[in-house]
């Protein structure tokens, strides 16, 4: 579901921030407490076997990995690092609502100095927005995402509908689908989170690059037309339209999934974060696209920056020279199946 490649980043930056990597002498055991939310199987798979590689290959040291799913660590983590008692690398979401408070209450460590010593440059310098407070960086970007449409190819070739080019045709699309009896939209908002994709899908599309910038670092209104018509189009004109699940509001977005998967749903609008559950949980063909531009002078497909890694700046095992985690983990993610 997410992108592979934060695994031995994670791995590599423990190492780096408690020692410089080389040679280890078999001396007392030491445990690394990693948590993180690779709750999918396969993920989850990947990460166990990188684990069990390193610890085979380093027999002194023991890798405790805690998973949960993000909303869960949310509520653990800051207090855990405040109290000593957390991980010592842990896998968060970036951004001054996330990474932000935890930077500001002095519970995460600046990295420059391990993307120095790793000759980390090839990390591209975007990827370090999220994560950079002040002077400082704080984490290992990760997991470019997508927002668009994905959508049941059995019933659009069913109903002899083609992928819409413009705001127009999709809305003709969803009457469609409503006549046949589909659900046009697998939109549920029960968690709260799925309706701010939905506002950066019609905001991005009406407003472009330069007024959603303007409006995120405080230089310009979210009350300017384009954000308004935004939240008009959707919340409001597609909804009175009869284009979502019913009562939308009280489905959880994982029953929301459900749906489209079961064939319910003929569209869902999310991220590509949830290809791979896509991929496990239906038989149906399934094609993505772009939501279409309303404005094409303006609009800007949406795609966002995920989660990083990220080390306290006290970790509780002893700062001594480790193994390099980043020779073994890169040489294993072919082997494991984790994708870059």
């Amino acid at each position: 579901m997410h992108a592979r490649r934060v695994i031995w980043f994670a791995l590599a930056l423990l190492a780096l921030v408690l020692g410089v990597p080389g040679a280890w002498a078999q001396e007392e055991p030491i445990v690394l407490r990693v948590w993180d939310q690779f709750t999918d199987p396969n993920e989850d798979e990947g990460m166990e076997m990188m684990i069990a590689a390193f610890e085979e290959a380093n027999p002194n040291i023991t890798i405790e990995r805690d998973v949960m799913i993000f909303t869960d660590m949310q509520t653990v983590l800051p207090t855990a690092l405040a109290s000593g008692t957390g991980p010592d690398i842990f896998y968060y979401g970036g951004g001054a609502g996330w990474l932000g408070p935890l930077v500001q209450a002095g519970l995460v460590m600046p990295l420059e100095d391990a993307y120095e010593a790793q000759g980390w440059d090839h990390i591209y310098e975007w990827t370090k927005r999220d994560s950079r407070f002040g002077d400082h960086v704080y984490g290992i970007g990760n997991e470019l995402e997508f927002l668009g449409v994905y959508y049941n190819m059995d019933i659009f070739e069913e109903l002899e509908l083609e992928v819409p080019m413009t705001y127009e045709e999709f809305t003709a699309v969803c009457d469609s689908l409503l006549e046949a009896g589909y659900i046009p939209i697998a939109f549920a908002d029960g968690d709260g989170w799925p309706a701010y994709h939905q506002f950066s899908i019609f905001a991005n599309n009406l407003a472009g690059k330069e007024k959603i910038e303007a409006a995120l670092f405080g230089e310009g209104r979210w009350d300017d037309p384009e954000f308004v018509e935004a939240i008009q189009l959707f919340f409001v004109d597609m909804n009175q339209a009869g284009y979502f699940i019913p009562d939308t509001t009280a489905v959880s977005y994982d029953d929301g999934n459900a749906v489209f998967w079961n064939g319910m749903a003929a569209m869902h609008m999310t991220g590509t974060w949830l290809i791979g559950d896509t991929m496990n949980n239906t038989e149906a063909n399934i094609g993505w696209f772009f939501f279409p531009p309303s404005t094409a002078a303006t609009c800007c497909r949406p795609v966002g920056w995920g989660r990083c890694t990220s080390c306290p700046p006290r970790p509780s095992i002893p700062t001594r020279p480790l193994p390099s985690w980043t020779t073994c983990l890169t040489r294993s993610t072919p082997k494991y199946g984790w994708r870059p």
